[in-house]
């Protein structure tokens, strides 16, 4: 079966044991819409147009909830957006359990349900078969081991390092080969930069200055 590159992500982004984030749940909504554009633009439904806006190349829906979503989302904008914008304007519609039941029901984790003191009821979602996630493992470390890596293992890869949990997946990973096939993912590229501004940790303000302005010119 072939997870989604949001699926890889988490399925990662999880632990195994615990079935808990290893990042905060904000930042994985954010690299969640990532994905999705990371998926849109390997399908060849979107694009960087020539001022770095994110336009539609093939407005044909997908089949896919979430991707059609965010392709719609794209094509009713009347001008381009820079990448970050998408990823402030949609992180609040992502929703990690989707992804989470998807891999549920895929076998790849399993669903643990319990009850504290009887009335608050929580959900965990540790590893089912552990042959899922060692495949992603074993694509990306090929990869940073000096083999070629495919669209959709770099893409992988790029969001994994934006969300800074290369060195903790993937210790000792060699930084210069990490940029290397993180290079050419301009949806990972964006990401990373993103986190990089100094609005980045707090998300809600951003969101605001995003779609109603900051009183910049």
């Amino acid at each position: 079966m072939t997870l989604s590159i949001a699926e890889e992500f988490v399925l990662l982004a999880y632990g195994d044991d615990d079935g808990k984030p290893l990042v905060k749940e904000e930042r994985v909504k954010l690299v969640l819409v990532a994905a999705l554009l990371s998926e849109l633009a390997l399908d060849g439904r979107v694009e960087l147009d020539e001022d770095g806006g994110v336009a539609v190349a093939d407005a044909t829906p997908t089949g896919d909830r979430a991707l059609d979503e965010v392709l719609a989302a794209i094509a009713e904008v009347g001008s381009t957006l820079e990448p970050h914008r998408w990823f402030v304007r949609l992180h609040a519609r992502q929703e990690p359990v989707r992804v989470l039941e998807s891999l549920a029901e895929a076998g790849a984790l399993r669903v643990d349900r319990r009850r504290s003191f009887g009335v608050f009821a929580s959900t965990r979602y540790p590893q089912g078969d552990p042959g899922f996630e060692l495949e992603i493992r074993s694509r990306i470390q090929a990869g940073l081991d000096g083999a070629e890596a495919g669209g959709r293992t770099a893409a992988v890869l790029a969001l994994v390092h934006a969300a800074k949990l290369t060195g903790r997946l993937f210790p000792g990973a060699d930084a210069a080969r990490v940029e290397e096939l993180v290079a050419g993912d301009w949806v990972g590229r964006a990401l990373l930069d993103y986190y990089g501004r100094g609005d980045r940790g707090n998300v809600v303000e951003t969101a605001f200055n995003t779609v109603f302005g900051d009183g910049s010119p």
